[in-house]
């Protein structure tokens, strides 16, 4: 009998079901040994995996193992693979009984990326003594990370604007540890952000970023809060006391150096927001920038929009709301690489909405 191609480390499931492993088991011991299972059959047959697999187990939170949630440490314990790093993090679920039922989350609203189940973490702020808490997910991965190969990590993010409100920080990352992650590796992650907008699906942002490991051995991935609280208004840049974001789609994967560390900035030059689901922002495509500055102009010079280029995007309305007719527009696009060199862009934009 011939073995299917393992493209990613979730299609190990398919190989202990198919071999006839857990049949006549019982749930607990079905757990312990599916997971023991996974994770021998990826160690076995890593050698012969493609460039590229994800590393990371039930990196879309889909595999689940029960469905009667109603709280938070319920949410995290039904999510197989994945544990609390930090605080309260919370898991949900189209099956998920009341607040922790997708769409409509005790956080906000929204239907997950990629299947049934997306994360949540919230970043809690008193604002009277500066103290913060961070909540963070964290998975084991499958064997350690090795100090000669270079990975790239991603992502997807989306704000919940919870309290009506859309906040926003860069503080949201990821980072490696060799154990349980302790609160000076949270104030100080070893992986960098590189928040991009170049792609968007319904709301959602693509996280990505790259780690070399120094000495190798780190075999924990956590996503949460890390680094010098930073946070702030995506509208009025004026400071709140509460975030929260959804996450989903996680991705850790052997890739090519010298392309993650290219630098990039492309501006396209159509745009046509129709509201027809297909092109409806201004997506400029970054690769490498600490930050990016957007400016849209009409064909007089006076400016249309002015926003951060790594974290948000244009809808192709003017500041006071109302959307601009069809026409060419010009952009600019201010950036800055990690080592402090900067790069301008210029381009024309071609607004096609239908609207006159």
């Amino acid at each position: 009998m011939s073995l299917p191609i393992i493209s990613d480390l979730n299609s190990a499931h398919y190989l202990w079901k198919l071999m006839g492993f857990t049949k006549h088991l019982k749930f607990s011991n079905y757990k312990k040994l599916k997971n023991g299972l996974s994770i021998f059959l990826f160690t076995m047959l890593a050698p012969f995996l493609c460039f590229g697999q994800n590393l990371v187990p039930n990196s879309s939170f889909n595999d689940i193992n029960n469905c009667a949630v109603n709280d938070s440490p319920l949410s995290v314990l039904s999510v197989e693979y994945w544990y609390e790093g930090s605080n309260s993090p919370d898991f949900f679920n189209y099956c998920f009984n009341s607040s922790y039922q997708v769409p409509n989350t005790l956080a906000g609203y929204s239907h997950p990326l990629n299947g049934s189940t997306m994360g949540g973490l919230g970043l809690f702020i008193n604002n009277i003594n500066d103290a913060d808490d961070r909540e963070t997910i964290s998975v084991d991965l499958p064997s350690p990370l090795d100090n000669d190969k270079f990975y790239c990590i991603t992502f997807f993010y989306k704000n919940a604007q919870s309290e009506g409100l859309s906040y926003s920080t860069s503080m949201l990352s990821a980072m490696f540890s060799e154990d349980t992650i302790t609160e000076g590796e949270i104030k100080n992650p070893n992986v960098q952000q590189q928040n991009q907008v170049d792609e968007m699906y319904n709301g959602w942002r693509k996280f990505k970023s790259f780690y070399q490991p120094q000495q190798g051995g780190e075999n924990t991935l956590s996503i949460g809060y890390f680094g010098t609280l930073d946070y702030q208004h995506e509208i009025k840049d004026v400071p709140t006391h509460f975030l929260y974001y959804f996450v989903d789609s996680v991705r850790v994967e052997t890739c090519d150096k010298d392309s993650a560390l290219a630098v990039t900035l492309e501006l396209p030059n159509v745009f046509t927001p129709n509201e027809d689901g297909t092109n409806d922002f201004y997506k400029v495509k970054t690769n490498n920038l600490v930050s990016l500055k957007i400016i849209i102009l009409n064909r007089w010079g006076n400016i249309i929009s002015e926003y951060d280029g790594l974290t948000q995007s244009w809808d192709g309305k003017k500041k006071i709301g109302n959307i601009c007719t069809d026409g060419v527009y010009f952009v600019k696009a201010i950036g800055e690489t990690k080592e402090g060199e900067i790069i301008n862009k210029h381009s024309f934009i071609h607004l096609l909405s239908g609207s006159k």
